[in-house]
């Protein structure tokens, strides 16, 4: 039976036929008033589905004949049971007021059935349209790559893929190749991993650089996808697609092994093979893994949380399409299945910093769960192991990061090279964008940086005196880089004075600039470099996303991923009236609380009204989000109210 609350209810006693109101009328009233509201009540709910969900406004009049003994009778039951349980109808009395509220209710009653059958239909659709999806999870390392390529992107991220990187992907490339060959009638399994096997051969032979032979191995594999995935095929046509692919890229002079190299680059003394962000990552060393921790299925459907910043973070990230990134590389490391870890950290990157740096509050959990989709947050030896299976695979994540930020730099701005330092921490270099201070990438030293500083030889280098150090200037200097900086040149040095006052003055090795430019860009140069080590601090020290892992790739991933995604909500909102940075929508948005719903179809995020809710939605940033990696084929709504 399904729960009704009857808010309020007005009850007219008429004595008609000449019956009196006997000796006690109060006992009477008393009687009619305990009874009868109960027996309506539970009448209603007798008529709906226990999953309906329904409020009426409008007022509902029933008219009920009864007897006086009957009325005596219920309130008699009603004075003996309690108000939860209320008294029990029965014989004449309770067929005419079942019939009673039927009548009255008759037009609700044909609306929520309509209702009902399309919540049913709408289910069933959801579960299908769910199952679609899955089969396309199957192959979405190909269509992510196939993406890549249309957008001209794709050896840009390819070329920071370290070996390790490259095989992985490979191996997911060869499974789905091998699904969408099988799948065709006639094409046996062995036959196509016996054609996959003599295409590496023979593309090997192109060169003997090993990381150009892993790309140019790869690519060749994704032309053979391209053609399985748009047009179904037997083995005689697949074993022509193979050697049509294979003749293509023996034509060394389309298909070089160096190839994937940018012919704009310029030559600099640290050669890498990586092109964005950082330079290829050693082995992490081996720790004995620990038990995966499976996350509870998610019974609650709704939730009061105190921040929907998490939230907020999903439509910048898809819109570089960092989600469909997230879900291919997890599948080549075999851990689609703990999307819901990498979830949790992220909200951790966006909430409260935690007390004595590991022990967070009830209310940012419930906020972490709800954004991952699980019953509780799990624990923090399943995060730590998440992290550490994860090393050495989010290359193709930070590069999207990167490239989404070189792709929208104006070459007459200047880029800020700050030095990170943390107590417990190894040092590093951090590459921001001076517009909107958006970290473009990290890196443990100058070399490993160099792959990401290449695209911005044009650009000026900011660098304040913490961070300016000889050797650091020297290399810089060195490689063809223009900078400017507050740290005086020592001996040996030559930098070229700039001043714009007495107490205001710059070094720099431009020396065909303009000096009254040199100034004017220089002059950012503090405001940047405080406002950097804000952030820094405030999501890479305070709120680390795995106390017990804290300095690790993915940790640091992490923080660059939320710093782009917060300063984007930043540079929507305030960029026409004030210096944005990421900091502002962490501060001025972390308190936004709201409502979460889960579906069978999507997760409703309703956020609280008022003057935040309404620019976020003016601005663009609330659209739905699709294709979140942890939440099951659900599309993510943001309502209001």
């Amino acid at each position: 039976m399904a729960e009704f609350i009857i808010h309020r209810c007005t009850l007219r006693v008429v004595r008609r036929h000449g019956w009196s109101w006997g000796p006690g009328p109060e006992r009477l009233l008393k009687a009619a008033v305990a009874a009868l509201p109960l027996l309506i009540a539970r009448k209603l709910g007798d008529l709906w589905l226990d999953e309906a969900d329904k409020e009426i406004t409008e007022k509902i009049s029933l008219t009920v004949p009864i007897r006086l003994s009957e009325l005596l009778e219920l309130g008699a039951e009603s004075a003996s049971t309690s108000e939860t349980v209320g008294p029990h109808s029965g014989g004449a009395f309770d067929e005419r007021l079942t019939a009673a509220v039927k009548r009255a209710f008759v037009k609700e009653l044909a609306a929520l059935e309509v209702q009902a059958r399309e919540t049913r239909l709408t289910t069933v659709d959801s579960e299908a349209q769910r199952r679609d999806d899955q089969k396309g999870h199957d192959d979405r390392v190909l269509r992510l790559l196939l993406g890549w390529r249309r957008l001209g992107e794709l050896e840009i991220h390819l070329a920071s893929f370290s070996a390790q990187e490259l095989e992985a992907w490979y191996a997911a490339l060869c499974a789905t190749i091998t699904k969408l060959a099988v799948a065709n009638e006639g094409v046996r399994p062995e036959r196509v991993s016996q054609l996959i096997q003599e295409l590496a051969t023979r593309v090997e032979s192109l060169g003997a650089d090993r990381l150009a032979i892993l790309r140019l191995r790869l690519l060749a594999l994704l032309a053979v996808g391209e053609r399985l995935h748009l047009q179904s095929i037997d083995e005689p046509s697949l074993e022509k697609t193979f050697d049509d692919v294979a003749a293509q890229f023996l034509q060394s002079e389309n298909y070089p092994a160096s190839g994937l190299a940018r012919e704009t680059e310029p030559e600099l003394p640290f050669q890498s093979s990586v092109s964005l962000p950082v330079a290829s990552r050693p082995a992490p060393p081996f720790i004995v893994p620990v038990p995966t921790v499976a996350s509870p299925c998610l019974t609650k459907t709704e939730f009061n949380i105190r921040s929907v910043l998490p939230f907020l973070l999903l439509g910048p990230l898809s819109k570089i399409g960092y989600l469909e990134a997230l879900a291919a590389t997890l599948e080549t490391i075999g851990l689609s299945s703990q999307a819901p870890l990498f979830a949790t950290a992220l909200a951790f990157k966006v909430l409260t910093p935690p007390a004595r740096g590991w022990r967070r509050d009830d209310e940012d959990l419930t906020v972490a769960a709800a954004f991952a989709g699980v019953e509780t947050v799990p624990p923090g030896e399943a995060l730590t192991e998440f992290a550490r299976k994860t090393s050495g695979h989010l290359s193709p994540l930070d590069s999207l990061v990167s490239h989404s930020l070189t792709k929208g730099h104006r070459p007459d701005s200047p880029m800020l090279l700050h030095r990170t330092r943390e107590e417990d921490g190894p040092e590093g270099f951090l590459l921001v964008e001076m517009e909107g201070l958006f970290p473009l990438a990290w890196a443990n030293d100058l070399q490993a940086l160099m792959p990401a500083l290449r695209y911005f030889s044009e650009t000026h280098l900011l660098m304040q005196h913490a961070s300016a150090d000889v050797e650091t200037l020297a290399v810089l200097n060195a490689s063809g880089f223009r900078f400017l900086t507050d740290a005086p040149p020592t001996r040996g040095e030559t930098w070229r004075e700039i001043r714009r006052s007495p107490r205001e003055r710059w070094y720099s090795n431009d020396i065909d600039g303009k000096p009254t430019a040199l100034a004017r860009t220089a002059a950012e140069l503090t405001r940047a470099a405080e406002e950097t080590e804000l952030l820094w601090r405030a999501l890479k020290v305070d709120r680390p996303a795995i106390a017990t892992a804290r300095h690790s790739e993915l940790e640091r991933s992490l923080t660059v991923a939320a710093s782009l995604a917060l300063g984007t909500i930043s540079w929507a909102l305030w960029k026409d009236r004030e210096t944005v940075t990421p900091v502002l929508a962490l501060e001025r948005f972390g308190d936004l609380a709201g409502r979460v719903r889960f579906t069978p179809a999507a997760v409703e995020v309703r956020l609280s009204l008022g003057r935040r809710q309404r620019d976020l939605h003016e601005h663009g940033l609330l659209a739905d989000v699709h294709d979140v990696p942890w939440l099951d084929g659900r599309k993510v709504e943001f309502l209001g109210g």
